[in-house]
């Protein structure tokens, strides 16, 4: 158990592994505090805990002190480099490792909108009243959708960990023995399938164990790396990408370059928007609701908004194709739609 946490260096990881190979606690799994009480239990030194004093046994050490001790540091570590663990069910993967051009943490934040959430991470100028906002010459903060956000830097993290060339020159040390680069290899594809796991704390976890920040700077994207993530460096890891930050309405798009297409994400707002369009464009033919004040009215919406959302039934059959596949371009809002400059 010991060496197993020593090598996978997250508690979340042994439990799944353990788990993997059919271990149990008696009748149940085991359990993340199961797991604690375990490696922080001086009984396996020979030793007897009482309250909060710490007493010689009368029984054998059943593991060598400096194992023990290895762990106990380690745990420490993670306890300490960890103090942004979410218990939600739903955590934002990247709070408090997010930094913005000025070095400013980003904070994890949502807004609601017809009974949708949306999440952001934000500048912290961003959630200022505009009395106390930054002056017009000073750089603009960051707004960034949460998903999208989250989406290109685990793409990232997990083609990073599966690059046998980057592991080989970035992490694994030149005089390695074939044992420490096969230990290496099996942590990164651990770490791998945790980041892809469908669980978001398991995700959460694995973001934890890996990286110490993200700088999101003018021109690049800078992941830092636990120095121990993967190995026994001593040192953290920088990894850095060209990044282009796309204004997109009150957004701003984030695009890691040089890592290969990534997967297109339809705009939710820009496709509603474009149903809404097509549906009471019909609506208006087919005479089922013959003015713009009786669609108003039967859809609870404003009658200038259906003014200014119908034109969009009559954008190029391109374009539409574009916004429902999410190719259209970054910087295309539905602002700029509603007001004729996208058509």
């Amino acid at each position: 158990m010991y060496r197993l946490y020593l090598e996978l260096r997250s508690v979340d990881a042994v439990k799944e592994e353990l788990a993997r190979r059919g271990l149990r606690a008696t009748n149940s799994p085991f359990s993340r505090g199961h797991l604690y009480r375990l490696l922080e239990n001086p009984i396996y030194i020979g030793r007897i805990r009482h309250k909060a004093t710490i007493y010689k046994g009368q029984h054998p050490a059943l593991i060598d002190r400096p194992l023990w001790d290895q762990v106990q540091a380690l745990l420490a570590q993670n306890r300490a480099g960890q103090p942004h663990r979410s218990r939600s069910k739903n955590p934002s993967l990247f709070a408090g490792l997010l930094f913005d051009h000025k070095g400013r943490r980003l904070l994890s934040t949502h807004a609601v909108k017809r009974g949708v959430r949306y999440r952001y991470y934000v500048s912290p100028d961003r959630l200022k009243r505009q009395a106390d906002a930054p002056s017009p010459d000073a750089a603009p903060g960051l707004r960034l959708a949460t998903a999208e956000v989250e989406d290109a830097i685990l793409a990232l993290l997990k083609r990073l960990l599966r690059d046998r060339d980057w592991l080989l020159g970035a992490v694994i040390p030149p005089q390695a023995s074939l044992d420490l680069q096969q230990t290496i290899l099996r942590r990164a594809d651990h770490l791998a399938e945790r980041l892809a796991s469908d669980n978001p704390v398991t995700r959460r976890d694995a973001v934890l164990t890996l990286l110490q920040r993200v700088d999101l700077r003018d021109d690049e994207v800078q992941l830092t790396l636990q120095p121990q993530a993967l190995g026994h460096a001593t040192t953290p890891i920088a990894v850095a990408r060209p990044l282009a930050l796309r204004r997109r309405g009150v957004e701003t798009k984030l695009i890691i370059e040089g890592e290969g297409p990534a997967d297109p994400q339809p705009d939710p707002a820009m496709v509603r928007a474009l149903a809404q369009a097509h549906r009471w464009w019909r609506d208006l033919l087919d005479k089922r609701y013959p003015t713009m004040k009786e669609i108003a009215q039967a859809y609870r919406t404003d009658e200038r908004y259906v003014a200014r959302i119908i034109p969009l039934a009559f954008l190029p059959a391109q374009l539409t194709r574009d916004i429902l596949n999410g190719t259209q371009p970054p910087e295309m809002t539905l602002v700029e739609l509603m007001a004729g400059e996208g058509a």
